[in-house]
């Protein structure tokens, strides 16, 4: 009988596919974001700047730009110009556009750039 959790790491294991020359498809992988935290949630806090620490398993390939829309409902654009204006960083202080999430991974949320961010993008709308 096989065992649930190896068979996952290896259903993940960026080592396996190079070693056996595979194409694996992320794009339906599942998952979720605990605790559910909204955009309000995180204006509503007192920090200057927000930190959020990725504790994931496994890797699949999740860009932090879907994660951030996903878990926040912004746009593509919304979060792109976050990035640019240093709103939102990674701590390894590497771009943060093409970063692939992955376990340890702190992010760092500047509260007031957000809030201000967020009421830009309402005023750009109306």
């Amino acid at each position: 009988m096989n065992d649930k959790d190896t068979a996952w790491k290896y259903a993940f294991s960026t080592e396996m596919e190079r070693k056996n020359n595979l194409r694996l498809d992320y794009g339906s992988v599942e998952y979720e974001v605990i605790p559910n935290t909204s955009l309000e949630d995180l204006l509503n806090l007192s920090n200057e700047v927000i930190k959020i620490h990725i504790k994931c398993e496994f890797e699949f390939d999740l860009k932090l730009s879907s994660l951030i829309r996903r878990c926040f409902s912004l746009s593509a654009n919304q979060v792109k110009r976050m990035f640019e204006d240093g709103i939102i960083t990674i701590t390894s202080n590497k771009p943060p556009q093409k970063h692939k999430v992955k376990d340890g991974d702190m992010i760092l949320i500047q509260r007031e750039g957000l809030s201000k961010s967020i009421n830009h993008s309402i005023h750009d709308i109306r």
